[in-house]
């Protein structure tokens, strides 16, 4: 029989910050609604603005996660990830470098920023594992 990667309490934990995010969700969604049709505002291209939209509740998460000790599982190792999600965030970085218009243009941001928001995300993600082995190897 298969074991599985989460104890009960990180299942706990996992349930109570992915319902956090998904609230953050319909507040950011709300909210970007609420600006595009009362103001005509469009900050972003829709590529962009998806990306923030998915980003912030997705830092919140996984942050929460890591120092609750919630998202990695036995199998998982923070070595393993860190280098993962370094590469994910080379990858998101090189994709950028083949997008010709510049990031800002007309008052919104353009769908060239998003493959470096989602770097600038997984670079974030690396970050937090290495915090998280800096404090456990410390304990």
């Amino acid at each position: 029989m298969k074991k599985p990667n989460w104890d009960e309490r990180q299942t706990f934990v996992n349930y109570r910050l992915s319902h956090h995010a998904l609230m953050i969700v319909f507040g950011l969604l709300l909210v970007n609604a609420l600006i595009k049709s009362n103001f005509e505002i469009s900050w972003a291209d829709p590529i962009s603005e998806t990306i923030i939209l998915i980003v912030i509740p997705g830092m919140y998460y996984i942050t929460r996660s890591i120092f609750n000790d919630a998202y990695i599982g036995t199998k998982d190792t923070i070595r393993k990830n860190i280098i993962s999600f370094l590469v994910l965030a080379l990858i998101f970085g090189l994709s950028s470098i083949f997008v010709y218009d510049g990031p800002y243009i007309d008052g919104g941001l353009t769908q060239s920023t998003a493959p470096l928001i989602a770097s600038g995300f997984f670079v974030y993600i690396a970050f937090l594992h290495i915090i998280k082995r800096l404090i456990s190897t410390t304990e």
